[in-house]
């Protein structure tokens, strides 16, 4: 009987939240040695130190203290409550991309009490990668920015458009 050096198995939890089950990857290395394949998922802390790298962005409690508002010139970007049971961040999308989002993950779902056509909630734990969830807060971020009037893009932007620039 072959042997085989590296095969993939697949465990599988039950997530109480959404109802559904989720998977992981686990590599198996040698006979008593496993690795799990999927990196771990990001902490709410590095969640919030990303938010607060981003240009002008900047943190309020406007609803209550658990819940932290990341905002850009103003506007909210991203919702982070730091008193659920499980840990997510509700972003801004663009509705034809927040409906692909969803039917792609598991971790996603439209954000609750938000406009569920712009509102997209990603949990922490699920199975979306580190780099992709700091891409749509990128999305987000970018989605705020084009909503907001002329002049207070170019301010955002540090940049003011010229007449010259328009004709081009």
């Amino acid at each position: 009987m072959k042997r085989f050096s590296n095969w993939n198995i697949l465990k599988m939890r039950f997530c109480p939240f959404c109802e559904t089950w989720l998977w992981k990857v686990i590599v198996r290395q040698n006979s008593f040695n496993f690795k799990t394949a999927i990196q771990r998922d990001m902490n709410i802390e590095e969640l919030f130190d990303y938010c607060q790298s981003i240009r002008g962005a900047e943190a309020t409690t406007p609803f209550d203290e658990e819940t932290i508002v990341m905002k850009v010139m103003g506007k909210m970007f991203a919702l982070i409550p730091t008193d659920a049971d499980r840990f997510s961040v509700s972003l801004k999308c663009d509705p034809g991309k927040a409906i692909v989002l969803r039917e792609k993950y598991v971790c996603v779902e439209g954000a609750y009490h938000m406009n569920k056509t712009y509102w997209n909630t990603i949990y922490l734990d699920g199975d979306m990668p580190d780099d992709e969830l700091k891409e749509w807060i990128d999305h987000s971020v970018e989605e705020v920015i084009k909503k907001l009037p002329k002049k207070q893009r170019q301010q955002y932007f540090g940049y003011a458009i010229r007449a010259e620039d328009k004709l081009a």
